[in-house]
């Protein structure tokens, strides 16, 4: 699981800041609130499960249309590898 290196001191306090924080980062996020959920039931507030979410929820949304984006500029109207610049460019691009 992704926060496994800090899994010490999320036994120790699951309702601590760090556990808190790994809770709203999308790439370890869904690992950590269930384990802070799983260890502390009563402890862990139900509008942060929510905002957990939300957050994930955001995140993969935002993702999907920058690939979205990336694809339909990128390779359907080009059909070559882009550079680094070039992907920055097409994110942002209108």
């Amino acid at each position: 699981s992704s926060p496994a290196f800090i899994l010490i001191a999320l036994f120790e306090s699951p309702q601590g800041t760090l556990a808190r924080i790994f809770s709203f980062l999308p790439f370890t996020a869904p690992t950590t609130m269930m384990f802070r959920y799983v260890v502390d039931p009563k402890g862990t507030p139900l509008w942060e499960m929510l905002l957990s979410a939300g957050l994930l929820a955001g995140t993969a949304w935002l993702a999907l249309v920058a690939s979205a984006r990336l694809f339909r500029v990128g390779l359907l109207l080009y059909g070559k590898r882009p550079s680094p610049r070039e992907i920055w460019r097409w994110l942002f691009q209108r």
